[in-house]
């Protein structure tokens, strides 16, 4: 294995040793059994291993909470769809204006539900956007100008108001 293959498995054990305990007590707590929990926890470990490249290195912990969790709730409304066939648990919350700073959790979570419906292009932008990037930053991740993301952004916001609309209206 390359410097690369280990930094990344450093860099997984190191998050998992700071966050390890919530990511047990979130699958515990959205489960109905323990076989739920553990296979939700694998998932969501799988997933933490795919996407952890995209974590930015420097991101606070405050930071990498907030992306842990709506990580976690996005596989967990995959679970959800899968175990309960398209039964979702609501969440009576509203979609937050700002979409770079939900209010809390519940809501990243719901972020991250409506914006699985979107095309892949428009959640990529979603995606930097709760990542704690930048404008510049993601215009230039996506070969963008600032101005396109700021306007592509607010298109974003309708659609997921719309979608929210449409499912907890």
């Amino acid at each position: 294995m390359d410097g690369n293959g280990n930094e990344r498995e450093q860099r997984y054990a190191d998050f998992l040793d700071r966050f390890g305990g919530n990511i047990v007590n979130f699958c515990n707590d959205s489960s109905d059994s323990l076989h739920e929990a553990k296979d939700l926890m694998q998932d969501v470990l799988a997933a933490l291993w795919i996407v952890l490249p995209q974590l930015r290195a420097d991101s606070t912990p405050r930071q990498q909470n907030r992306w842990l969790y709506r990580v976690m709730h996005t596989v967990l409304w995959r679970h959800l769809r899968r175990w309960r066939k398209g039964k979702h648990r609501m969440l009576p919350m509203r979609v937050p204006d700002d979409i770079a700073a939900p209010e809390d959790d519940g809501q990243a979570a719901l972020l991250a539900e409506l914006s699985a419906t979107l095309p892949d292009k428009d959640r990529a932008l979603v995606d930097d956007t709760l990542a704690g990037y930048s404008t510049t930053e993601i215009a230039s991740r996506h070969g963008m100008t600032p101005g396109s993301v700021s306007t592509r952004m607010n298109r974003i916001k309708k659609k997921l108001k719309t979608i929210y609309d449409k499912l907890y209206g």
